[in-house]
């Protein structure tokens, strides 16, 4: 077996034995069975399951314990952001209410890359150099040329949110915005949901650039907050629509220029 053969062979052990925690197969509390059970039930060698293990353990979900073996933990007192993944796929496989599940969790997640934009849009007003702003504009242009091709622009927005992380000086908030991406990317079709308004959104991202480049840290951050809200609020309505075709109908994105026009009221 190959490196590669054995590092995927180790994640796909995770995986089950995650998802095994997750859905409640190993409450919190509770010792997994000891390796040689699990590596004969899971038809892998001990060496696997050891690497499988040691990932769970990072991940919070497990520790090793002196004459126990290893113990399943409560993951909503020691789990990472990155569980949101696993939790949303989970809901989404199937069952009574999971739909509603789902987009409970995808609310949670949403809510939170929303404190994190904010965040973001204010810091870099402050922080953000000429170059980095220079770089944030020439990519909405470039994601504008995309309109047309979904699947570009879609990696080319979640781009974007990489480089406002980048531009805050803030390297916790680099690798939390990593970290949400990667759990919307890891979503088959989530992150295609973002389509919904591209003509918009690049508006929204051209005003964004320019509050930035004025410094108005904190006309940028109410700006960020009004616009991503009404856009989050717009994707979770919608989504409930698809799921329960008899809710009312999806609310409308709010645009730049209505933002505009709320600004000027203010």
């Amino acid at each position: 077996m190959t490196h590669r053969d054995k590092k995927r062979a180790a994640e796909e052990t995770a995986n089950q034995l995650r998802d095994g925690i997750l859905r409640g197969v190993y409450p919190a509390g509770s010792d997994l069975p000891g390796e040689r059970e699990l590596s004969t039930r899971l038809g892998v060698s001990r060496l696997t399951l050891r690497a499988a293990l040691a990932r769970l353990e990072a991940e919070g979900l497990v520790k090793p314990v002196h004459g126990s073996g290893n113990r399943v933990l409560d993951f909503r007192d020691t789990g990472g952001v990155e569980l949101l993944g696993h939790l949303l796929a989970i809901a989404t496989s199937g069952g009574e209410g999971s739909a509603d599940h789902g987009i409970a969790l995808l609310a949670n997640l949403l809510e939170l890359r929303r404190f994190a934009a904010v965040s973001a849009v204010g810091f870099a007003a402050e922080r953000a150099s000429p170059e980095q702003i220079a770089e944030l504009r020439a990519h909405v242009e470039h994601q504008a040329q995309l309109l047309q091709k979904p699947d570009e622009y879609v990696r080319a927005d979640l781009h974007y949110a990489r480089l406002l992380a980048r531009a805050t000086g803030n390297f916790a908030l680099v690798l939390l915005a990593n970290t949400i991406l990667r759990v919307l990317e890891g979503q088959q079709g989530i992150a295609l949901t973002f389509f919904l308004d591209p003509p918009g959104t690049i508006t929204v991202y051209r005003r964004m650039v320019d509050l930035i480049e004025s410094r108005d840290a904190d006309a940028a951050r109410a700006f960020t907050r009004r616009l991503i809200g009404a856009f989050d609020r717009g994707l979770l309505q919608r989504l409930a629509t698809l799921t329960h075709p008899s809710a009312p109908p999806p609310l409308v994105v709010e645009t730049a220029p209505e933002a505009e026009k709320e600004e000027e009221v203010e």
